[in-house]
């Protein structure tokens, strides 16, 4: 803990009502359930940067504790592993090494136990794919963030209900937040985007049939419109398909948007660069 506000803290008034304290070392972005973030986006121009940065050492020693914290909050003390004609990668990966030891000699049993296997950190850095940075993905997450108003994981779109009459209750705005408490989101979100219109559909049609509910049967392309007729016929059942008309319509407007702003020209622009 930092002393400073280790300080603060001890000469504060809720000191009194303090009866212990225990340091939780998380210096990471947990974004998703396998997947997190350092936060750093200046690391890049830091560490490449042509010119020797003053601050470069200091930097990539405050990455590697982030690294480090990730390790010893998921009990692992790994090997570690990267490309070794990379100096820069080379020096970066003692770094992490020296905070893993530090860690490890304040608690042995990390990345000790009966089944346990030796789990291995691999360091690459952007040299080893150059690519992927040039492409656009299109699998529904990366597509609904690059085409659609999402800030914060935050998600704004109109709905309206099954008895409602659009002249009369026009549809209402709705925020909802696309994070790991949502279960269809985490399922679909790195799928192609053909792929998650289909099984979306497939999913109400299959909830249809199961629930008894008649003339569910249409052709193979399905809009948000079929797909608000399908939901009207079952009211009854309005908040189990509500996520489904949501992630429908998330993938809707990412289609129309990208038909809108000629995508698939632009991907194969990108196709033909990378090769």
């Amino acid at each position: 803990c930092n002393a400073e506000l280790f300080s603060r803290l001890t000469q504060s008034k809720c000191a009194k009502y303090i009866k212990t304290l225990r340091e939780v070392n998380i210096a990471f972005l947990p974004y998703e359930r396998q997947a997190f973030t350092l936060d750093s986006p200046d690391t890049f121009y830091i560490a490449y940067n042509p010119t020797p940065l003053p601050q470069r050492t200091a930097h990539l020693d405050v990455i590697a504790e982030q690294i480090a914290t990730l390790c010893a909050t998921l009990g692992e003390y790994p090997i570690i592993r990267y490309r070794a004609d990379n100096e820069k990668m080379a020096e970066f990966a003692q770094a992490v090494q020296q905070k893993l030891n530090q860690y490890k000699a304040d608690d042995a049993t990390m990345g000790e136990g009966v089944d346990k296997a030796k789990s291995v950190l691999l360091l690459l850095d952007r040299g080893f794919d150059a690519v992927s940075p040039l492409l656009h993905e299109l699998t529904f997450q990366a597509m609904a963030h690059d085409l659609l108003k999402i800030e914060n994981d935050v998600f704004e779109y109109e709905v309206q209900t099954s008895s409602a009459d659009p002249k009369i209750n026009p549809a209402q705005k709705q925020k909802v937040l696309l994070d790991e408490n949502d279960e269809l989101w985490t399922e679909l979100r790195h799928q192609h985007i053909a792929v998650v219109t289909q099984s979306i559909t497939k999913k109400i049609k299959d909830f249809a049939i199961q629930k008894r509910v008649k003339d569910t049967e249409r052709g193979e392309r399905t809009t948000m419109k079929d797909l608000s007729l399908m939901i009207k016929k079952m009211p009854q059942y309005q908040k189990e398909l509500n996520p489904y008309a949501l992630h429908f319509n998330i993938a809707e407007q990412c289609m129309n948007t990208y038909n809108r702003d000629s995508g698939e020209k632009l991907c194969s622009v990108e196709q033909v660069i990378k090769s």
